[in-house]
């Protein structure tokens, strides 16, 4: 029976002339990968140990999620390999569908729970202590995603 991060580990790791590579937003982080769902994941999690829910749609939250990425970049250490995913604006909608899914994957992984279909609020499922030992699971991420947790619900105001 395969699980979703054997799922995730063979999405990421591609073998190309025998050689073993890691693509996408994936990066190996102290032997655990730091990819898209991880990033998600962890600034979830942040967010949750700042607030109980939040309004998960709207100009302020795609504005929110973009200034937590834009402060992950700038951050950003290769050393640590820690790195945010590669973030688009819809010119179309004005939105970033990286929010979208990022709302998908935590409901999906039991995180946030969307009120209605529209996404109109989420609440957190978890524990704020729950929240913060998954950030403890993100080996030497912690800080880092606490710090962009607290840009995030800034934003949100």
């Amino acid at each position: 029976m395969r699980t979703r991060e054997a799922d995730v580990l063979s999405y990421i790791l591609g073998r190309k002339n025998g050689e073993t590579t890691i693509t996408g937003s994936a990066l190996s982080n102290g032997g655990k990968i730091l990819d898209k769902l991880t990033f998600y994941r962890g600034l979830l999690c942040a967010l949750r140990t700042q607030r109980e829910d939040f309004v998960a749609e709207g100009d302020c939250f795609h504005r929110a999620f973009a200034a937590a990425v834009e402060h992950a970049q700038e951050k950003a250490d290769p050393a640590s390999f820690l790195m945010p995913p590669q973030i688009h604006l819809d010119p179309m909608f004005g939105v970033y569908h990286e929010a979208d899914e990022m709302l998908l994957e935590g409901e999906q992984d039991l995180l946030i729970s969307l009120l209605n279909p529209r996404h109109r609020r989420a609440s957190f499922r978890i524990t704020k202590s729950e929240a913060e030992a998954e950030l403890r699971e993100i080996s030497g991420a912690a800080e880092w995603f606490k710090d962009l947790g607290r840009i995030f619900h800034e934003q949100l105001g």
